[in-house]
């Protein structure tokens, strides 16, 4: 079959938090804001999303396929637990 795209780069594991507490410091008449914590200290989250295979690389190929588009990825991925369910979500 004819690949139409080859996406080529990483691919990453990443994850979103919500926060339960932290500060927001904006500057006077700006849109210019900053996420305040207490240095070293542990950050109270209410949950976190991970996502698997993730990155520009993978991005791409998946909105490529989504499009219909015959996408392939070619990525580095490890030896590993973490490897073996990246690979699992790029096949859903």
């Amino acid at each position: 079959m004819k690949t139409d795209i080859l996406a080529i780069g990483d691919i990453v594991t990443d994850a979103f938090i919500r926060l339960k507490e932290a500060e927001v410091h904006c500057e006077i008449n700006t849109v210019t804001c900053k996420l305040g914590l207490d240095f070293g200290a542990k950050i109270p989250y209410e949950y976190a999303e991970i996502a698997k295979a993730v990155g520009n690389s993978a991005n791409a190929a998946v909105a490529s396929a989504r499009l219909g588009l015959n996408a392939s990825l070619l990525a580095y991925i490890g030896d590993d637990e973490n490897g073996e369910l990246c690979v699992k979500e790029l096949q859903k």
